[in-house]
């Protein structure tokens, strides 16, 4: 999936090329991560997103950009998708991205932006899978 993860091609064609039935692979995801394998996918898709979006100048890219990198066709939903896993909106994490830690103070436990909140990342879907 991760080789495929930027591609807006559904779920079931991610499925074809690990090589098992639909089946099979839903079950396996459900018993080793808990998730179905659309969430897996999106889980990709926003975690490499979110690492884009920490490492890219603001007045170098921009968050639509970024969504379509990361096979979203609806910026709009990226968005939402993002803010429920991540618990801010991807413009903010764009912004913050290149200067630091929050000052608000809603930086992570070891003091840097979007990194201190374990291996989900926040709220709204599985962890990426290693």
């Amino acid at each position: 999936m991760r080789e495929h993860y930027g591609r807006a091609a559904p779920v079931a064609e991610m499925v074809a090329a690990l090589g098992c039935g639909a089946d099979e692979v839903a079950a396996l995801t459900a018993r080793y991560l808990g998730c179905s394998p659309a969430e897996v996918l999106r889980a990709v898709r926003l975690g490499r997103a979110r690492a884009a979006l920490l490492a890219l100048m603001p007045q170098r890219g921009t968050v639509a950009e970024v969504a379509r990198s990361a096979g979203y066709r609806d910026v709009r939903r990226f968005r939402q998708d993002y803010r429920k896993r991540f618990g801010e909106l991807p413009s903010r994490t764009l912004r913050v991205g290149m200067t630091g830690p929050a000052p608000d103070g809603a930086d992570g436990a070891d003091g840097q932006r979007g990194r201190g909140h374990g291996s989900r990342g926040g709220e709204g879907g599985p962890a990426e899978p290693a």
